[in-house]
């Protein structure tokens, strides 16, 4: 609005100075009114179902499932050891992958293994769940069959953990000989140990390989047949000429053995008391000095 202002100087004997005229006009009155904006935040969901399964020595596997992995950017995997004796591990999982194989860990260690979903602006709520890796388990059960006078053989049951194969090492333990070791794979469980000493006990253990290392010996002791070379037998006249020659200490041939067939008994030429025995093909391939 316009408005006309007139200005007088008053003295003190009441005169007055000339008018001085001012015109104005006033702004038109605006009204503020404050307005309040409120925004949203997308939800930000965790996981679900979250196993932890797949077991192995040196590993385990972790598996998920997203509640709505729409602003998902990534999962974020932590993991350490329940002793608290490694540092903790980080691990990014893609937003469409939900399972992941931890390697390598100790083994026989029990680890806490935690996973949070990342957003663009925040994390979402952690799971955890604990794992154990399996230990160095050592085979079991060792068996011994199929004995000879130069070999036997030996069988076990293999762990549950996967291997990378079995060392097999045996030495004797009734006579001086150097111990030896073998390595067969990871889908054998029985061996024929040859070119053995005869009548000799041997000490024998197993021990199963991982990645890691190595379990504990499945031990055991195993023994050789006697191969034997004094033969009695009787009946014929024949055969009482030979025995003859035998008192006198000659050498017997090894066809003496061949025409007695299976009509002898056999001797433990060490003790010279009668034992069971096998009368090796060796023995039968030479001349034998038959002492009494």
């Amino acid at each position: 609005m316009e408005y006309e202002v007139l200005l007088t100087a008053v003295y003190t004997n009441e005169a007055e100075s000339d008018e001085v005229i001012l015109v104005e006009s006033t702004v038109e009155r605006t009204t503020t009114v404050a307005t309040t904006t409120t925004t949203t935040e997308a939800p930000r969901f965790g996981v679900k179902n979250m196993r932890i399964d797949e077991e192995t020595t040196f590993s385990i596997r972790v598996s998920w499932q997203p509640v709505d992995s729409r602003n998902v950017r990534h999962y974020r995997l932590n993991y350490i050891s329940a002793k608290g004796d490694r540092a903790e591990e980080t691990r990014t999982v893609p937003t469409g992958q939900n399972s992941l194989v931890l390697q390598p860990l100790l083994s026989d260690t029990e680890y806490k293994v935690a996973i949070t979903p990342v957003y663009p602006d925040g994390e979402g709520p952690t799971a955890s769940r604990m794992g154990r890796t399996l230990p160095l388990s050592a085979p079991k059960n060792l068996r011994v069959s199929e004995e000879w006078y130069n070999r036997f053989r030996i069988s076990w049951d293999v762990p549950p953990s996967p291997t990378m194969g079995y060392r097999v090492v045996y030495q004797p333990v009734s006579a001086s000989g150097p111990a030896l070791e073998t390595f067969v794979g990871e889908d054998v469980s029985t061996m024929l140990i040859v070119n053995l000493l005869s009548g000799t006990e041997y000490s024998v253990k197993v021990i199963a390989s991982y990645t890691t290392g190595s379990s504990e010996a499945l031990s055991g002791r195993a023994k050789t047949l006697f191969s034997c070379c004094l033969v009695s037998a009787t009946s014929s006249k024949e055969e009482e000429e030979e025995e003859e020659e035998e008192e006198a200490g000659l050498l017997m041939k090894p066809s003496f053995f061949k025409r007695k067939g299976l009509g002898f008994d056999l001797h433990d030429s060490r003790s010279g008391r009668r034992k069971p025995c096998v009368l090796s093909e060796v023995s039968l391939s030479r001349t034998l000095n038959l002492p009494l």
